[in-house]
């Protein structure tokens, strides 16, 4: 369920800018996804040269840097390069997601005060309504506490007819009452999806990390290497992007 600690009010907060840190995916700013794709784009270029030019093979291939070797490299940087889009994909349906979800409680949460001040109005001289609607109460604002102290009202209502007549009295029917319920549960699988996206989204993250954390090892290993093979020959390392001082 959505953060206990969410009200109404802050509901267009708890979408995620991705150019911000969230608690949610432990994400970092906009600079660490350019950092991300410049490592892919020179791990691309550093791996497609090693397989292309095959005045590189010789050399490489003497510290063990064979094709078949190359290759293997060149799948860590295919499957980071993948999680990395993946990762973006899950976390805008998350984005996406929660937007939706902020404009269902809207919704519903407006119907219900005006569902609610109707009734404070058609029940005033009865105390037995107000308590089994729970009009005295304070409205819950937290998503956590919202959800049962809607549901309640409107399923104590539906299921009274005394309830039904005294609305009745200022235009509101069952139809309506019940419209209201419809839009409480809306907001629910609102937050079922809204929640499931984020633990994707979140699962997503570490594999990405994680496939980038095995990319990156194994070219820091390749890029030493290059630097060995090509000691005496800096226009080869340049075509790594190696820039020899």
């Amino acid at each position: 369920m959505t953060d206990q600690n969410q009200t109404i009010e802050d509901q267009n907060q708890t979408v995620e800018d991705p150019n911000q840190p969230t608690e949610e995916t432990g994400e970092k700013d906009k600079s660490y996804y350019e950092t991300m794709e410049s490592r892919l784009k020179t791990n691309r270029v550093a791996i497609d040269l090693s397989i292309e030019d095959t005045t590189l093979h010789a050399p490489l291939a003497v510290y063990g840097y064979d094709q078949p070797r190359i290759l293997v490299g060149d799948g860590k940087v295919t499957l980071a390069d993948k999680t990395y889009h993946d990762q973006i994909r899950a976390y805008e349906d998350q984005i996406n997601a929660t937007t939706a979800f902020n404009e269902a409680w809207q919704e519903a949460d407006a119907f219900y005060m005006r569902m609610r001040k109707v009734a404070k109005v058609a029940f005033k001289d009865d105390n037995k309504i107000q308590e089994q609607l729970h009009l005295s109460d304070p409205h819950a604002r937290s998503f956590e506490k919202w959800l049962p102290e809607t549901i309640h009202f409107y399923e104590n209502a539906l299921n009274s007819p005394k309830i039904i007549e005294g609305f009745a009295s200022f235009n509101i029917t069952a139809e309506t009452l019940q419209q209201g319920l419809d839009l409480v549960g809306n907001t629910r699988e609102k937050d079922k999806i809204q929640e499931k996206l984020k633990a994707e989204a979140q699962k997503a993250t570490k594999i990405r990390d994680a496939a980038f954390d095995d990319m990156d090892n194994w070219m820091a290993d390749f890029f030493n290497i290059a630097h060995i093979a090509f000691a005496d020959d800096s226009q080869q390392l340049e075509k790594f992007g190696i820039v020899v001082p």
